[in-house]
């Protein structure tokens, strides 16, 4: 599994999500439901290497973007939910998660309201480097 789809596994354990591919999507945000949340997979830092890069790199970095979207009149519930994923990813710190040991994942921005789709739905988002 990736990065994406162990997060998408703590938003379960944690309740905030239902499951992937439910209210959880990986790279893509489809027209329906109107509440959901999804996962994108971002740049994240330069590798750390030891002995000079002869070996392979003991810290890789990952970024990961998190977009809620709300139902119409669900804007404060969808503000809640990016405000709480934000909360519960940033306390992510030597844990593993699936096969992954996620040595800690940081919140790079606070979330953030990007405006109503087309469909006139709130949309949030909030961004994160994950080192593993």
């Amino acid at each position: 599994m990736g990065m994406p789809e162990d997060v998408a596994s703590h938003l379960v354990s944690t309740g905030r999500i239902t499951a992937l591919g439910t209210d959880c999507f990986i790279n893509w945000m489809p027209e329906t439901p109107d509440a959901v949340v999804v996962l994108t997979e971002t740049g994240g830092s330069a590798p750390e290497y030891s002995l000079g890069g002869s070996q392979p790199p003991v810290l890789r970095s990952y970024g990961l973007q998190v977009r809620v979207r709300g139902a119409i009149t669900g804007a404060q519930a969808a503000r809640t939910l990016i405000e709480n994923i934000w909360s519960d990813l940033g306390l992510v710190s030597s844990r593993t998660i699936n096969s992954t040991v996620y040595h800690v994942i940081v919140p790079v921005s606070s979330p953030m309201y990007l405006g109503r789709d087309t469909n006139e739905r709130p949309e949030f988002t909030a961004n994160f480097i994950a080192e593993v």
